[in-house]
């Protein structure tokens, strides 16, 4: 009778419970979780070859600590943001007001970003230090430059990012971008010199984007300029199309076989050419790209009109060197264009 009473609980207990039938396993499906996006990767853009457009602006700045821009830097933004739509925008320094000590660094750079690349945005944004924005003997200016843009690199193919946004380089569309730090008149120095021989090496198509020209091309700036020789012969050696700011005048030259554009400026302070009458055109330059060509293209700020490049004299005489007009095509093997 106790054996029947204890097999009569066991079955009436798995009798209340219900039972779930076994899985079929073949048709089992596992939802993907996604990670948090805290530290989800971002996202990298292709940087195969296609078509793109780069706009590329200089020397904004006003007086120093200036908080204010230029009609020409806003219409310029304007412009850019409405009607040109580039898919980066570069500058080769000078953005704020600088280069004086006991100026209000913060308030300069959050006018910048107000004027500047808030309204830009989402068109990434890709900086390189001028004399007035943070150059290493002004130590409150680069530390305040620095703060300004750790925090805002885009989203991109990076290449070499460990000293953004000083010295830094990616992919875009096939073609290796690199800031050079020359917010000072200086040479680099040796590490620097691998660092972007390693860089350039398996480039077919490299812009690099710096303040300090190699080489001067305005009047009274004949010493504002690194006449780095070691850097020259080693970009020499490859496919490179160097842009810099600085002289505050356009021109477009290939010298020791390194072609080469000098940016006008959209601030104040426009300069003269070496041996013209006149101050050169406010303005920005626009870079094209394709699979094989790479075209640049010189528009006035603030009608936006095309410059024709061939009005531009067509040599610059300094006392050590003659720097030629050059209309040819911008990436071409050393010495052969």
């Amino acid at each position: 009778m106790t054996r029947f009473f204890i097999f009569f609980l066991v079955v009436s207990a798995c009798s209340a419970a219900p039972v779930e039938p076994a899985p079929n396993l073949r048709e089992t499906k596992v939802e993907e979780v996604a990670p948090p996006k805290e530290i989800a990767p971002p996202v990298q853009p292709k940087s195969e070859p296609r078509a793109f457009r780069v706009a590329v602006v200089s020397d904004l700045n006003s007086s120093y600590g200036s908080l204010e821009y230029t009609p020409e830097v806003h219409e310029t933004v304007r412009w850019l943001s409405e009607e040109s739509r580039p898919d980066l925008v570069l500058s080769t320094g000078d953005m704020v007001a600088g280069m004086r000590r006991g100026l209000n660094y913060r308030a300069m750079w959050d006018s910048f970003l107000g004027n500047v690349v808030q309204p830009l945005d989402p068109i990434p944004f890709l900086p390189t230090p001028g004399n007035h924005d943070g150059a290493p003997n002004f130590a409150e200016e680069r530390e305040e430059y620095l703060k300004t843009w750790t925090p805002r690199k885009p989203e991109l193919n990076w290449v070499s990012d460990e000293s953004w946004p000083t010295q830094y380089a990616f992919r875009f569309g096939g073609v290796l971008f690199i800031s050079l730090d020359f917010s000072t008149v200086r040479w680099l120095d040796e590490e620097e010199r691998v660092w972007l021989e390693d860089l350039l090496k398996d480039s077919e198509r490299s812009v690099i984007f710096t303040h300090v020209p190699l080489h001067p091309i305005a009047a009274g700036r004949s010493r504002e300029a690194t006449r780095d020789r070691a850097l020259e012969e080693l970009l020499s050696r490859h496919p490179v199309t160097l842009i810099h700011g600085h002289h505050h005048a356009y021109f477009r030259h290939r010298h020791n076989g390194i072609s080469t554009i000098s940016m006008p400026c959209l601030g104040t302070g426009a300069r003269k050419l070496k041996g013209q009458a006149d101050a050169a055109e406010n303005g920005v330059v626009i870079l094209e790209f394709d699979d094989k060509e790479f075209a640049d293209t010189l528009v006035a700020a603030p009608s936006f009109e095309t410059r024709d490049l061939s009005t531009l004299p067509s040599t610059l005489d300094w006392e050590d060197s003659s720097i030629e007009l050059y209309l040819g095509p911008l990436f071409c093997e050393a010495r052969t264009c």
